[in-house]
Order: C-alpha cells, then sequence, then structure tokens
C-alpha cells in the first residue's frame, strides 16, 4: 500500500512538474507572439504614416505640374523679348535670395 502510495506521489510530482514547464513555455510562446504583435504594430504604423506621405507628395507634384503649365500656357503667349525680360527679372529674384 505504501508503495503504490509512494509511486502515486511521484506521478503527481511528475504531473505537475511537466504542467509548470508546459505553463512556462506557453508563457514564453505568449509573450514572443505579443513581441511579433507589437513589431506588425508598429510597422503598420510607419507604412501608414509613409502612405500620407507619398500621397502628399504627389499632391505637391501634381500641383507644381499644374503650375508649371498655366506658366508655360502664360509664356507662351509673350514675345521673345518679354520672356527675355521676365526671364531675367527671375534670375535677379532668385539671385537676390
Amino acid at each position: 500500500m505504501l508503495r503504490i502510495r509512494g509511486e502515486l506521489e511521484a506521478e503527481q510530482r511528475e504531473a505537475r512538474a511537466e504542467i509548470a514547464r508546459l505553463e512556462r513555455r506557453l508563457t514564453q510562446k505568449d509573450e514572443a507572439l505579443d513581441q511579433k504583435l507589437d513589431g506588425v504594430e508598429r510597422r503598420e504604423r510607419e507604412l501608414s504614416r509613409l502612405e500620407v506621405e507619398v500621397r502628399q507628395r504627389h499632391e505637391e507634384a501634381d500641383r507644381l505640374v499644374a503650375q508649371q503649365l498655366a506658366e508655360l500656357q502664360r509664356v507662351a503667349g509673350l514675345t521673345r523679348e518679354e520672356a527675355r525680360e521676365e526671364l531675367l527679372e527671375q534670375v535677379r529674384a532668385q539671385a537676390a535670395l
């Protein structure tokens, strides 16, 4: 009877030790998943920020192209001498900066 009881207690200790080991392993995996999730969320935020930046730059580029097109259309209506004078004024203005 004592031998059986000893064997049962030993089995229970082993089972508890196995459960504790599995719980530690599960906790480690849970922490690793949390870290990966944090990394994914960080990357998503960065991608969202970059997407906004790219969109803004694209809009700025579109605006500049439209502005240049309007300027070309305006300059196309000038005489050669008027265009030359306009160019010289712009160069002088930039040099003054």
